[in-house]
């Protein structure tokens, strides 16, 4: 963290953000230079290292409870909402993936059952 808050102004980046190159740091990244901001990734390893460069790569549309354990305690609003979001979080993972013409084996989605 602290690496991404110091890193710009001691490499003389001049920009609005700096995060972290973990997954989430560059997505953030990456969405924000796409909204037309100055972005500089720091990272105090290598980008994809630690946690990052072990993930398998999967979009998971699982969660910890199911959608129906979801539905059983929160109604349906709430779960329905739930499977939009994890939808929602695959679909940009599969734009950007077309997007910037990532080579990779992306497998055809399937629906989250309500």
């Amino acid at each position: 963290m602290l690496a991404s808050i110091l890193g710009g102004a001691l490499l003389g980046i001049e920009n609005d953000m700096r995060p972290a190159a973990p997954i989430t740091g560059l997505s953030t990244g990456l969405y924000l230079a796409e909204k037309g901001y100055k972005v500089a990734i720091i990272e105090g390893a290598r980008v994809g290292w630690g946690a990052s460069g072990r993930n398998g790569g999967q979009i998971v549309n699982g969660l910890n409870a199911s959608l129906q354990t979801i539905k059983k305690r929160y109604g349906q609003d709430t779960a329905t909402f739930v499977a939009g979001l994890v939808q929602e979080g695959g679909e940009i993972i599969r734009e950007r993936i077309s997007t910037y013409d990532i080579k990779c084996d992306l497998k055809k989605r399937t629906s989250l059952p309500v």
